[in-house]
């Protein structure tokens, strides 16, 4: 009787776990058709170019590496993993290399960038982006740059507004009592303030 009252709980067993595979496998069978369902747009054929505007895109300048002034790949410390205060204890590099780069400013006067190390410091040289491109050299970090129709320039320092020539001669200096500039038509610049534009 006992043997009877066992194996009648193990089919019981069985047919449970039997009926709940079945209910899973359903389930899965039917999240698997709504994915379906969901990626099949996806697979439509792409929207035809007659209604997208054309782009045309064109080489402005070329700045070759160490041609005409030496480019230097310096090294960063790499950014923590996962927030962790310190990097000490993990295996790996601590540091990693980085090239130089140049950041742009665009103005109705022309595309003029300052170059910046790979660690972010100003390299203090200005370049007018053109089809030969000009290299300024600058006697302190700038802020901002501002490019001129006559080939000339404005130039944001910390503290004076400089009009350069387009030979890279400061032709006259203002006083600056904003923060930030912004280029303007007819080689103008705003220079505007966080508490009133000057």
């Amino acid at each position: 009787m006992e043997r009877v009252e066992k194996y009648k709980w193990r089919t019981i067993g069985l047919s449970i776990a039997f009926i709940l595979c079945m209910i899973v496998l359903t389930g899965c069978n039917n999240s698997s058709q709504t994915s379906l369902q969901i990626s099949s747009p996806l697979i439509e054929p792409p929207v035809s170019n007659k209604k997208c505007p054309k782009v045309k895109i064109w080489k402005i300048a070329l700045l070759e590496w160490n041609n005409p002034l030496p480019l230097k790949v310096v090294e960063e410390l790499q950014p923590y993993p996962g927030g962790a205060y310190s990097n000490a204890g993990i295996p790996g590099p601590k540091h990693k290399l980085t090239r130089p780069y140049l950041r742009t400013f665009v103005s109705p006067g022309g595309i003029l960038g300052k170059l910046k190390q790979g660690d972010s410091k100003d390299m203090l040289i200005a370049v007018r982006l053109e089809k030969k491109p000009k290299l300024i050299q600058l006697t302190e970090s700038p802020v901002a740059l501002s490019a001129r129709k006559d080939g000339g320039m404005w130039v944001n320092f910390n503290g004076p507004l400089v009009h350069y020539d387009a030979d890279g001669e400061q032709i006259h200096s203002l006083k600056n009592l904003g923060g930030d500039m912004v280029s303007a038509d007819k080689d103008a610049v705003w220079v505007i303030d966080f508490e009133d534009t000057v």
